[in-house]
């Protein structure tokens, strides 16, 4: 099933595939396909946080993988793939050992983005707790309340406006948060962010 929402949410943001794919890849049905010989501990770090086996994560930190150290394909850290995945109790274990919360991938995603896209509203909620900037503006993609907005996501929206993320922030594109949701014909939002556009 997991697999299955990673492609869909894939087709409907493109600019997030790279991020997404990797974390797809890293599932427990998927990543019997490989072989664990050859990957570095930061590869084998970012598998184990996105299948949310926090036994292997733990064992890989405790043996001297660092945290925030990404993987060489994407530039993904763990908490990138944990925050993709929802996966909470491993995402709760890496935020509490200070793993960098606004650490960017290769495209400038950073792990709230990443469960912004996915629609994670606990893991959003955790990563702004821990710091988390609200109005990161990646070199390709969607800002976290663009990213809200276009899906429709209220809860996701409000909880980022809630920590401060700027209403008319456009994304790398320059689509603001407003005309992200009224080209995909989210009219509750579209209602939300005009009235709060409107106010003084």
């Amino acid at each position: 099933m997991k697999k299955l929402c990673v492609v869909w949410f894939a087709a409907l943001v493109p600019w997030g595939f790279s991020s997404v794919a990797l974390a797809a890849d890293s599932s427990p049905g998927l990543a019997s396909n490989y072989s664990r010989a050859t990957e570095s501990p930061a590869e084998l770090l970012v598998r184990a946080a996105a299948s949310g086996d926090l036994g292997q994560v733990r064992k890989l930190v405790e043996g001297g993988t660092g945290l925030s150290v990404p993987e060489p394909r994407h530039r993904m850290t763990a908490l990138h793939a944990a925050a993709a995945n929802g996966q909470l109790r491993v995402l709760q274990w890496l935020v509490e050992r200070k793993a960098e919360v606004n650490a960017q991938d290769e495209s400038g995603y950073t792990p709230l983005l990443n469960a912004c896209d996915a629609q994670h509203l606990a893991v959003a909620r955790l990563l702004l707790l821990h710091g988390a900037d609200p109005d990161v503006q990646p070199v390709f993609g969607p800002t976290p309340l663009v990213s809200a907005a276009s899906q429709g996501d209220l809860q996701m929206l409000d909880l980022l406006l809630g920590s401060g993320a700027k209403v008319s922030l456009p994304d790398a594109h320059g689509v603001s948060p407003l005309q992200a949701a009224k080209r995909a014909g989210r009219l509750n939002v579209v209602q939300r962010l005009e009235e709060l556009e409107r106010r003084p």
